[in-house]
C-alpha cells in the first residue's frame, strides 16, 4: 500500500524537500514527513519480489514522495528510476 502524504507537504517542490534534507535542523517538517514517507515506502519494497509487470513499483503522486521513494529505493537496494 502507498502512503498517503499529509495534504500540508503536497504542494511542495523536489527542490523544497531537499533543502529541508539539507538543512541541519532535524525538526523540520518536511523532514519529518520524508522520513515517514521513506518508512513506509521501505515496508512496502522489503517483501517484494524485484519489479515486475505483476508487482510494479509504488508511484509517487507528488514531488515529496518522488523523494522518498527514490530514498527508499536506494536503502532496499533496488535500481533506483527516475520519474518521467
Amino acid at each position: 500500500m502507498v502512503p498517503d502524504t499529509k495534504p500540508e507537504f503536497q504542494q511542495i517542490s523536489e527542490t523544497e524537500v531537499q533543502a529541508a534534507l539539507d538543512d541541519p535542523d532535524a525538526q523540520s517538517a518536511v523532514a519529518i514527513e520524508v522520513g515517514r514517507l521513506v518508512a513506509a515506502y521501505a515496508l512496502e519494497l522489503r517483501d517484494r519480489p524485484l519489479p515486475s509487470a505483476d508487482q510494479p513499483m509504488p508511484q509517487s503522486r507528488c514531488p515529496i514522495e518522488a523523494v522518498a521513494l527514490r530514498l527508499a529505493t536506494k536503502l532496499a537496494g533496488l535500481p533506483v528510476v527516475k520519474d518521467s
